[in-house]
């Protein structure tokens, strides 16, 4: 196991400024609410913009006070956001594109959308809106970050409006092989 140890403060604001030019308060936000960790710093500044917060003003953004209080205080919180961001109706989407793996066809996405009764251009277009997926050529789409993709998965495991399951547990058959037996 590595041991990673959280960014200095300087080292922290060094990574939000070369990111995107911040202004001071904003900087100093987000290395409080980081602690030194550099995802979440960067998460952090994604959440700002996602939200419309970020104002540029005499070549620094700058974020309004009512935004930098208040927010998220952990990763999954504002990956949490993010999907909050898109409309009700369409968010089953976010777990359908988590469930499809690490690199997502488009076909195969909107394909699954619509089965699931979603209109699949809708349903990309609040996806890249939302930064939940990021276009990666034709019609491709990844994950900004792959743990984005686990904690989507995670949080569907918690889902409780799947439909219940009609078919009848597996049972133990001495005649089979266990390689052979499919487990719940």
């Amino acid at each position: 196991m590595l041991e990673l140890k959280p960014l200095g403060t300087d080292d922290t604001e060094a990574l939000l400024r070369t990111a995107i030019p911040l202004d001071d308060g904003a900087v100093k936000r987000a290395v409080e609410q980081s602690r030194g960790n550099p995802l979440f710093a960067l998460q952090l500044l994604y959440a700002w913009a996602g939200g419309g917060y970020l104002t540029l003003d005499g070549g620094k953004y700058s974020v309004p006070e009512r935004a930098l209080h208040g927010r998220a205080i952990t990763t999954a919180e504002l990956w949490d956001e993010r999907v909050r961001a898109i409309p009700t109706e369409l968010r089953l989407s976010a777990y359908a594109a988590a469930a499809l793996g690490d690199d997502i066809r488009g076909d195969v996405l909107k394909t699954l959308c619509a089965s699931l009764g979603m209109d699949p251009r809708d349903a990309l277009v609040a996806l890249t809106r939302a930064q939940i997926l990021l276009a990666a050529g034709n019609d491709q789409f990844r994950w900004p970050h792959a743990l984005l993709q686990e904690h989507l998965l995670e949080r569907l495991g918690e889902r409780n409006d799947a439909p219940p399951s009609t078919a009848s547990p597996p049972t133990r058959s001495h005649d089979t092989p266990p390689s052979a037996r499919v487990a719940s």
